[in-house]
């Protein structure tokens, strides 16, 4: 191996000495990470952006911020705690619904 570097806890290459720093507790990758195969993560934080194509199944996820999602199918209950707009129409294709407001003594429709 040419110029990978061992220095204390840290492994680089080239100028830059810190590459992967190993920890007792896990390891850190200094810029990007990336694999040509199945990456499984126990939990994962995402403090800029995150781009996913072809997710087939996410058991669960809280996003904040501004969200683009081409597609999606919730089998379950999608809970929205600040605005959604929708840019087409609403389709409810069950055979008996119901639109239900829970909080408050007000609910304005507006057109």
């Amino acid at each position: 191996v040419e110029s990978v570097k061992f220095t204390g806890s840290n492994i680089g290459i080239g100028a830059t000495v810190n590459v992967i720093a190993l920890a007792t507790t896990g390891a850190s990758v200094t810029g990007t990470l990336q694999t040509s195969g199945l990456a499984t993560l126990h939990s994962a934080t995402v403090t800029n952006a995150l781009q996913v194509n072809g997710l087939s199944t996410l058991a669960s996820a809280t996003v904040t911020g501004a969200t683009t999602m081409a597609t999606a199918t919730v089998s379950s209950t999608l809970d929205v705690t600040n605005r959604l707009t929708l840019g087409d129409d609403i389709y409810m294709t069950k055979s008996s619904a119901e639109i239900k407001h829970t909080v408050g003594t007000s609910l304005t429709i507006t057109s």
